[in-house]
């Protein structure tokens, strides 16, 4: 039997963490590790837990999810790590996979698209919500000319 995937979720309201906590232990072949409040909770919470996955919002105190994925991949670069977040727009994109996110995903998404989302971006691939992926470039490199 193949081992579940590992997951840390990091936003910092606590009814979306419960949600997102329900939802993934609900799915098979997943199981969460860990909650963090804030970006610094989830860098150190990844070192402590090591889960496959970092789920990252992007707009939390502290340390934000962009900068928390700088940080969780610098140390772990095994972690994959998808934004999950209410940021629609093209600059934020761009910063988090500057940062090394490895998806991005709205928080409007469903159940179906998160399973996804996380199974895609642990087996190594990338993974988008439909109106992130048309936003992005196609032949282009990501830059980090954003603000």
């Amino acid at each position: 039997m193949k081992a579940p995937i590992r997951i840390l979720i990091a936003d910092d309201h606590n009814v979306v963490r419960s949600g997102l906590r329900m939802l993934l232990d609900r799915t098979e072949g997943f199981i969460v590790v860990g909650e963090a409040a804030d970006g610094e909770e989830a860098v150190r919470l990844t070192r402590d837990m090591k889960p496959d996955v970092a789920i990252l919002d992007i707009s939390m105190p502290v340390m934000n999810g962009v900068e928390a994925a700088r940080v969780i991949k610098s140390a772990q670069p095994s972690v994959r790590i998808l934004m999950l977040t209410i940021h629609e727009s093209e600059d934020y994109v761009r910063l988090a996979l500057n940062a090394g996110a490895d998806g991005y995903v709205l928080k409007n998404t469903d159940r179906e698209e998160l399973r996804n989302a996380v199974q895609t971006v642990y087996e190594g691939g990338r993974f988008f919500s439909p109106t992130i992926a048309a936003m992005l470039p196609g032949d282009r490199s990501i830059d980090d000319t954003a603000p």
